[in-house]
């Protein structure tokens, strides 16, 4: 239950690319790169951009359930098209989205636990899911997906008032369980960190998972996840590290 709901961001990356929506940059190396960040240093920007959403959607409304940023390998860029976004979800331009966007890579090297890309998601009344990025350049709505592909969402509850730990905290954490050696066999990985909602597998307490993943966009076939979980507001482990395959 755990690792599909740390994968839902970035399947529906995926999918967005796979749609059209967003192009993996075709120039060598990683593309466009941006500043690596830790979620200390983007969690206001991003909590007060759902506020703003909230007060601009009339009785819609957006409560914050997650937050992942996303260490991605290739940057991907494009026109905030309507689009399908992989089976049973649908993904629309927010309110206020900006006509084109860009996903920076986050540079090969950056420090454990960053990520040039940090995702807030937010739930609304009618079970759909806003998605509101941050990077060092910008902070906008990108979109809102409707469908079954928000469901996993639906258990977590609000973020807000938590005293979470830092994502450079559990990185650190991840890394000397295994994660270092993950990344030293497989140093192409995508590497997440996503932070939920109480809720989460009936949990009253907020948690961190730190994914590294072998699937990106130029992948196909199958990838391996490794992945770690942990108590948000102390840091202490909550599940041993597991490794599975996945399908790219």
């Amino acid at each position: 239950m755990v690792v599909a709901v740390v994968v839902v961001v970035v399947v529906v990356v995926v999918a967005l690319v796979a749609s059209g929506v967003l192009t993996p940059s075709s120039s060598h190396g990683q593309g466009v790169t941006g500043t690596p960040l830790s979620y200390s240093q983007v969690a206001s920007e991003g909590a007060q951009g759902i506020l703003n959403q909230s007060s601009t959607s009339g009785p819609v409304g957006w409560t914050l359930v997650a937050v992942e940023g996303l260490g991605l390998t290739t940057s991907a860029s494009g026109s905030n098209a309507q689009a399908t976004a992989g089976s049973g979800c649908a993904a629309t331009p927010a309110s206020g989205a900006p006509s084109s966007t860009i996903l920076p890579a986050t540079p090969t090297g950056s420090p454990s636990g960053t990520a040039a890309v940090w995702v807030f998601l937010a739930t609304g009344s009618g079970g759909d899911l806003l998605f509101y990025v941050v990077t060092q350049a910008a902070s906008y709505p990108l979109f809102v997906l409707s469908g079954s592909c928000t469901d996993t969402y639906d258990e977590l509850g609000n973020l807000s008032g938590y005293s979470v730990v830092d994502s450079t905290v559990v990185a650190a954490s991840a890394n000397a369980a295994g994660g270092s050696a993950f990344l030293s066999s497989n140093p192409n990985s995508l590497q997440a960190y996503a932070l939920f909602g109480p809720g989460l597998s009936g949990s009253s307490v907020p948690y961190w998972a730190v994914e590294y993943n072998t699937c990106d966009f130029s992948t196909s076939g199958t990838g391996t996840i490794w992945a770690s979980i942990y108590n948000a507001e102390n840091g202490s482990v909550v599940t041993s590290p597991l490794t599975e395959s996945t399908s790219c």
